[in-house]
């Protein structure tokens, strides 16, 4: 427990104007500070500090507090870690815990600092030792730039056999220092010690606090294991660290958004491709010690892996702690030839980032795997057999119906006879569904892109989705004129760009092709899309019933947009006294209300 006074003294050691204008342009105005808040954007200053009281407040957006508000909110720590990283900022030593405790800390810092002599060691390797050459053409020639070397502090391990531990010995540090590490091993009789890395490009590992707390290699040249890692130590624990979250963290705040990238080279790529909120595991599963650190960031994940078996693994195996800490997660598995960080070097930002971000919700990723995994003779009742399995544990029971509905949907099976089913058998302790659960096979193809757009995606999200669907079955085509001479209207600009160029394509040749209505898209990244959606079917099933639901969403959020501004129009009109207007506002609202209920009606007709 950290003492009331050690606070303060912390607070006085850092005067919270000089603090803050390490990150905002402060002006002074009389007593008080006055700058752009750093919390939220804006254009006219709103984030005032009072110097006086050591205290700041945005009139914007209301974030107020002392100094360790602003760095748990700013840095997204816990107060805790604020008060150690503020301490350490001043020059304080903390008190926490008893004389054992203290000395576990001053040990982990020793180990800390023997870690930082290593990176010295590495670093001096690869950018001024002729021997580091070889290392540092390899990393230009993967495309990594001196600027991403340089933030992410990469180095050499050169491949002598003794190179860094018998320099670190020499500098007075224990042999026994760097083998707890993992810097280095006993030779076979005891007499020396070698190094653990050798002849590898080195990326140095940090803990959510920035302290640095082991290292990972590359081969260069041929040789396995390709990637090693330290082995774990009292300041290491793979289980618990994310490369790349220090660098990372401001950005997945900002963002609310985090991408799980594989590994080192795919965090590098991506942040130096501008998307800086990209972290990755070591090499092993995603834990719940992880999600719960991401979780004082964000609860909204992607998950970019490689489309390999190994790939689908993990993504499979992150799945149940992901959802029982109630992240909202989309999957994107990448084709067999390329990784994210060939991604991030062959796509510009804005497509990369829109490519990332149309992964599919991680409930259909997790009913695909069950799918592939189920006995081709009996797809159907193989499925749901494992469906119920996976199911079984689950205690969040809105979650539970999600799934069995989208199950019954693959099954052509009855949403809520399936559930019923399905609770029946939990209860009496089994899983096995009924032989009548299912009333046909599924259909041969994964299933993984056929479910419809999540309800949660924007308006922007359905229009586009609308608009590939009916490009991918000219059939449609009349029913959406239809719709739009109803009054149903497309926004986004993208879609729109969309709109007329499926407009020109119908008018020239009414049963277009899928290729003809690729070629018809006016970027390449629309271009790119579609012939996704072309390689994967992903609109060949159930194609009619999807485009109702789409269009069916679209006409509920048009009414919503609709009822928020006769509701505003209302109010002001209040203010005037005119009945007329009143009258026919009321009469517009009434007819809303109508239509909202006759959508709600048709869904649940439908479900």
């Amino acid at each position: 427990m950290i003492s009331s006074e050690t606070i303060e003294r912390i607070r006085e050691a850092l005067p919270l104007v000089d603090y803050i204008a390490r990150d905002v342009v402060l002006k002074k105005a009389g007593s008080i500070h006055k700058g752009l808040c750093p919390f939220h954007n804006e254009r006219t200053p709103s984030f005032v500090v009072y110097a006086n009281d050591n205290r700041y407040h945005c009139f914007g957006c209301g974030k107020n507090g002392d100094i360790f508000n602003y760095v748990e909110e700013r840095n997204h720590l816990s107060f805790m870690e604020a008060v150690r990283l503020l301490a350490e900022a001043a020059g304080i030593a903390l008190e926490e815990g008893d004389a054992r405790e203290n000395a576990e800390a001053a040990e982990a810092r020793r180990m800390t600092e023997l870690n930082e002599r290593a990176l010295h060691h590495f670093r001096h390797a690869l950018k001024e030792l002729p021997a580091g050459r070889k290392a540092l053409d390899y990393l230009l020639a993967r495309g990594i730039t001196q600027e991403s070397i340089d933030a992410f502090k990469l180095g050499y391990a050169l491949p002598q056999w003794a190179a860094l531990a018998s320099q670190l010995i020499k500098e007075h540090y224990e042999a026994e220092s760097l083998y707890t590490l993992g810097l280095a091993r006993p030779d076979k009789d005891g007499k020396g010690a070698h190094d653990y890395f050798h002849d590898r490009v080195m990326f140095p590992i940090h803990d959510e606090r920035g302290r640095l707390v082991a290292f990972g290699g590359r081969v260069i040249d041929e040789g396995e294991p390709k990637y090693l890692n330290s082995p774990e130590s009292p300041v290491f624990k793979k289980r618990a660290v994310l490369y790349g979250l220090p660098f990372a963290r401001k950005a997945i705040g900002k963002n609310d958004l985090a991408i799980i990238a594989e590994g080192y080279m795919d965090v590098i790529g991506l942040h130096q491709a501008g998307i800086t909120y990209a972290i990755a595991p070591l090499g092993t599963a995603l834990t719940r010690d992880h999600f719960k650190k991401i979780a004082r960031l964000t609860r909204r994940l992607i998950f970019l892996f490689d489309g390999d078996a190994a790939g689908r693994k993990a993504a499979f195996a992150a799945a149940r702690p992901a959802i029982e800490l109630n992240f909202s997660v989309r999957v994107v598995l990448l084709d067999a030839k390329v990784d994210a960080f060939d991604l991030s070097r062959t796509l510009p930002r804005q497509e990369l980032e829109e490519f990332v971000r149309r992964g599919i919700p991680l409930t259909d990723f997790i009913l695909n795997c069950l799918y592939q995994e189920s006995d081709s003779g009996e797809k159907a009742l193989g499925f749901l057999d494992r469906v119920y399995a996976w199911l079984a544990d689950m205690q969040e029971e809105v979650l539970v119906s999600l799934f069995l509905q989208k199950a019954a949907l693959l099954c052509n099976a009855n949403p809520e006879e399936l559930e019923i089913d399905f609770r029946k058998k939990r209860k009496q302790g089994g899983h096995r569904p009924a032989q009548d659960a299912a009333k046909k096979n599924l259909p041969d193809s994964p299933p993984v892109t056929k479910f419809r757009l999540e309800k949660t995606g924007t308006d922007a999200d359905f229009e586009i989705y609308l608009l590939r669907l009916v490009g991918l079955h000219p059939a449609a085509w009349p029913a959406l004129q239809s719709e739009f001479a109803q009054g149903l209207r497309i926004e986004n600009s993208e879609a729109r760009f969309m709109l007329d160029a499926l407009a020109s394509l119908a008018e020239s040749a009414p049963a277009w092709t899928e290729e003809a209505f690729q070629a018809a898209m006016p970027t390449e990244a629309l271009q790119k899309l579609v012939a996704g959606d072309i390689a994967a079917g992903k609109f060949s099933v159930d194609w009619e019933k999807q485009l109702r639901d789409t269009l069916d969403t679209l006409w509920a959020q048009a009414v919503r947009r609709e009822r928020r501004m006769l509701d505003e129009e209302m109010r002001r009109q209040k203010l005037t006294g005119d009945e007329d207007m009143l009258q026919e506002l009321q009469n517009r609202i009434l007819a809303l209300r109508r239509r909202e209920d006759a959508l709600k009606h048709t869904a649940r007709r439908q479900k």
